[in-house]
């Protein structure tokens, strides 16, 4: 019993370690590949475990690690997969949405979140074929003083923003 209680946490301590060396990646590596690498180790572990206790360990243990870098980097993956199409780069979009928190405004800016409603291009020219408008619910904008001394904008206190806005 003490030793499954002390396997238990050397493969949570394996699994985390695996999600640190993620981190330390400069890129992200393919996500079928990585679970495949966790299905053969957890494969060789469940073989090995009639010829060797320690390669039976080992393997576990490796899969741990293995686990959870493919975890990380499938909630990487997932995350960066919300990026903005590069034909929307440096457009003009009409945004319009309500303001879901109390700006937080200072003398050069305000700071809001806004709840994305709608989003339309600014101008007529269209973007290169097969991107489509940016799809968003909740964008973190900040808004600077025209010029200097100025003051932030003032959003009046409305709840609603229709606000034309550089990505």
């Amino acid at each position: 019993r003490r030793r499954r209680g002390r396997e238990m946490r050397l493969a949570i301590i394996a699994f985390v370690a695996g999600a640190v060396l993620l981190q330390r990646q400069a890129q992200l590596l393919d996500a079928t590949s990585c679970w495949l690498l966790v299905a053969a180790l957890t494969l060789g572990a469940a073989l090995a475990w009639r010829y060797s206790r320690i390669a039976t360990t080992a393997l576990w243990l490796s899969a741990a690690a293995a686990a959870g870098f493919a975890w990380g980097n499938t909630l990487a993956e997932a995350r960066l997969a919300q990026r903005l199409a590069p034909a929307w780069e440096g457009r003009d979009l009409i945004v319009t949405g309500r303001i879901s928190d109390l700006p937080n405004a200072d003398a050069s800016a305000a700071r809001f979140l806004l709840n994305v409603e709608q989003v339309a291009a600014a101008d007529d020219a269209g973007p290169q074929p097969g991107s489509a408008l940016p799809a968003v619910r909740r964008l973190a904008l900040v808004w600077y003083a025209p010029r200097a001394g100025a003051g932030a904008a003032d959003l009046g206190g409305n709840c609603c923003a229709d606000l034309e806005e550089r990505i």
